[in-house]
């Protein structure tokens, strides 16, 4: 889930809507919703100064928006939390397919402030009031890699540490194709330097080979070393320039769920994979982009 931050990377960024012009009604439409969700995430990646183009015919069930990154293009369907997503994409993956733009769901997840005082999940057509003095919304974006996944599955049941040391390999020999099948398809890469979360094991693995050709074209080799936790758990500690990064991954049954490059403290709080409880997600993706403010 992607967490917007302000610009102190203190809170969440809260953001001001009561509907555009042309729409009537006591509550704004999902169609508005939608269209300030575009706009949002649009706008988020921009001030980044993020290499973006729009969809010149504005069609809302059409590609939104596009990320045109150095490894590939990315195409974006955005859709508030509330909508059907029974919705058939077939024809706009199979064209993304052919244009090689890899393809991904943003479901925007809205809260606003209750008139109880208290902040509420969306529920569009019942408290998102147009011209309510609660027009105040926090953001969440889940990202969904709509891309088929055409990389082999390994067989092998690896533990935690094993997962880490094909990493290790994979960073040492600057080679990815051991560790993809190690990768569950549903993937999540996350970095304290990158605003932008990677959904899928397809994308991480185009990221990863562009990170590892520019090393080989320059004669750079990563330096690292295989550190562990007080439950035994390995990771990568990368030393770039003085500059120290930890990298760790969450793993089931054999497959690496998720992956994490963080800068690196002291403070082993900081170093946890995404936990499971809700209020402790909170301060963890507070720690996770608090960074990006200058990226």
């Amino acid at each position: 889930m992607l967490v917007i931050i302000d610009s102190e990377g203190t809170v969440e960024k809260r953001f001001t809507f009561n509907g555009y012009e042309g729409f009537e009604g006591d509550q704004i439409t999902k169609n508005e919703f939608q269209q300030f969700a575009i706009e949002t995430l649009f706008n988020e990646y921009k001030i980044r100064d993020i290499d973006l183009s729009q969809n010149s015919d504005n069609n809302l069930e059409d590609i939104n928006f596009y990320i045109n990154s150095p490894q590939n293009k990315i195409g974006f369907i955005v859709r508030p939390g509330e909508c059907n997503f029974d919705e058939d994409f077939d024809e706009i993956i199979s064209k993304s397919t052919e244009d090689n733009i890899d393809l991904r769901l943003a479901i925007a997840h809205f809260t606003t402030f209750q008139t109880n005082g208290n902040w509420g999940k969306l529920k569009i057509g019942e408290n998102g009031f147009r011209k309510g003095i609660y027009s105040i919304y926090l953001i969440r974006f889940e990202f969904i890699s709509l891309q088929p996944d055409n990389h082999p599955n390994s067989t092998e049941i690896l533990g935690h540490n094993e997962l880490v040391k094909i990493f290790a390999e994979a960073w040492n020999s600057l080679n990815t194709e051991r560790i993809a099948k190690y990768l569950d398809k549903n993937f999540h890469y996350y970095s304290d330097w990158v605003f932008d979360i990677l959904p899928s094991r397809n994308e991480y693995i185009k990221y990863l080979n562009g990170k590892l050709s520019t090393l080989k074209e320059h004669n750079l080799q990563p330096e690292f070393e295989l550190v562990e936790n007080e439950k035994n758990e390995k990771a990568l500690l990368f030393n770039q320039n003085g500059e120290k990064a930890l990298f760790y991954i969450k793993t089931d049954n054999g497959k690496i769920m998720i992956a994490h490059m963080t800068a690196y403290s002291e403070k082993k709080e900081e170093h946890v994979i995404e936990p499971e409880d809700d209020k402790q997600k909170k301060k963890w993706f507070q720690n996770i982009f608090k960074k990006n403010k200058s990226t």
